[in-house]
């Protein structure tokens, strides 16, 4: 049974707080780049921005991924973290960065979830959120030296320069109004369920018009990502037809048992954004004014000519009997250079132009004077998003109501399911904390690799819910209260 509106709540909405933007109520209501600034003056946002991971430039990535091995979550290839290798690197890898740091501590978790974190593997590690914030505040993370030189997930290569001199330029989109607005956990309690809902970090409700000094010749419509809940759409929610339809039938069950069944925006990673309209559309503007050759008699050289081959040749990984087939070939691709690129690659699969956009993240194309991919994957993206770790929640969280599925309107996702925006929490939330139920059975079982976990909560490997119940709200509250003191 899905239950009343939310207006009929008195406790709902609770307004906005400087840190989110103003009352949605208001009659000048912030837009997207206004919140944002808001948020990063407030006290968060400041220590984010202090605590920002390094680049790893003075390593030697290839070196280290021979000799370690890898796995890849979303197209990020990741050492597992081993006590051979430098502290340093294994901060960075855990995701031990900003407010995530409060509670992925070093390789061994602390308090009373210990014992899940190694179950976990590296890059979930489970600890108690009251205990996290004071062993963090007493430490100094080792790449807080070098400030303008930090690795991310928005690239699995060095960067060709600092993110502090990326830049893009927004305008509200005319199309889109987001309106968000900020409730308290506490106000979840005991009123239903957690069903996450996995999506990119691309922002919503802008259209960029410029990255890296360059004037786009037609702009980008950027949806979203989780702002798409918070904007004036029937829907809640947009994916592929199967996705949704899963996502319904698990709304039913839930319903059966719960009065609301909640979807919170659950962060993919930094590249999967690939995976859109927002970077295949952006990329293609981009590589108007690239310094892109035809074709070079020096073997080393990327042009245009060796990207056409790699996308009409398929890519694999592994060998022998293990090798597979990552992307498959584009027989009718038209060329990089084609005026029509744009235009292909939105009609193509998503796979596609992630395979477009991932050909041309890689070092020799990076060096041969293609769109820096890193920069137009920032300028998709909300910048509030920029430093968690993998399948942080919260943000955005929105009601569904799985009786309602149509055309979502959105370029990438076509399929929508209905119900109604209920705010979010200002900020993010690790996923161990918002889904302690989830990550408590995964520890359980057979021990996961990073991959593996990831892949298993992407899926819905049960139990695929979190109650709201009040061993979540402790978990939760007791992290925000961390995070407050550690300011």
């Amino acid at each position: 049974m899905i239950g009343a509106t939310f207006e009929d709540d008195e406790a709902y909405p609770i307004p906005f707080d400087d840190r989110t933007g103003r009352d949605p109520n208001d009659p000048a209501l912030p837009s997207t780049r206004e919140r944002i600034a808001a948020f990063q003056r407030s006290p968060v946002g400041i220590m984010q921005d202090m605590y920002r991971p390094k680049t790893w430039r003075d390593l030697d990535r290839e070196a280290i991924m021979e000799k370690h091995g890898g796995t890849n979550i979303h197209g990020m290839a990741l050492p597992p973290p081993s006590q051979g290798e430098p502290k340093a690197w294994r901060d960075v890898v855990i995701g031990e960065t900003p407010a995530d740091a409060l509670f992925n501590l070093g390789l061994g978790g602390t308090g009373r979830l210990a014992k899940g974190a190694l179950a976990l593997g590296g890059l979930f590690k489970m600890a108690d959120p009251a205990e996290a914030a004071p062993k963090f505040a007493r430490g100094v993370p080792p790449w807080l030296t070098h400030p303008d030189q930090w690795w991310q997930g928005f690239s699995s290569n060095k960067l060709t320069k600092p993110m502090s001199e990326m830049f893009s330029e927004h305008v509200p989109s005319p199309t889109q109004v987001v309106r968000e607005r900020f409730v308290s956990p506490e106000w979840f309690q005991g009123r239903g369920a957690f069903l996450p809902a996995p999506g990119d970090k691309a922002m919503a409700g802008e259209r960029l018009v410029g990255v890296g000094g360059q004037r786009l010749d037609v702009p980008v419509e950027l949806q979203g990502g989780h702002g798409f809940m918070a904007a004036q759409n029937p829907y809640v929610w947009a994916s592929d037809q199967g996705v949704i339809s899963t996502l319904a039938g698990r709304s039913r069950n839930l319903a059966e048992r719960y009065p609301n069944v909640f979807l919170p925006y659950t962060g993919m990673g930094g590249q999967s954004v690939d995976f859109s309209h927002h970077m295949s559309d952006t990329l293609s503007e981009m590589v108007k004014n690239a310094q892109i050759i035809k074709r070079s008699k020096d073997p080393e050289r990327m042009t245009a000519e060796t990207f056409d081959t790699a996308m009409r040749n398929p890519i694999t990984e592994g060998k022998g009997e293990k090798e597979k087939v990552v992307y498959r070939a584009l027989e009718d691709w038209p060329g990089v250079l084609d005026p029509n690129l744009r235009q292909y690659l939105a009609d193509a699969p998503g796979k596609m132009r992630d395979k477009f956009a991932k050909v041309m993240a890689t070092t020799p194309y990076q060096r041969g004077g293609f769109p820096n991919v890193a920069e137009a994957r920032l300028a998709v993206s909300d910048p509030r998003l920029l430093y968690d770790t993998p399948l942080a929640s919260g943000i955005s969280i929105a009601r569904v109501d799985p009786n309602v599925i149509g055309p979502s309107g959105h370029r990438t996702y076509s399929t929508g399911i209905g119900g109604e925006y209920v705010g979010g929490f200002g900020q993010s939330i690790p996923a161990t904390i918002m889904y302690p139920d989830i990550f408590k059975a995964y520890a359980a079982g057979k021990p996961l690799s990073p991959s593996q976990l990831d892949y298993a909560f992407r899926a819905g490997k049960p139990p695929f819910y979190q109650e709201a119940n009040q061993e979540w709200l402790d978990g939760v509250m007791q992290y925000l209260g961390a995070l407050r003191n550690a300011r």
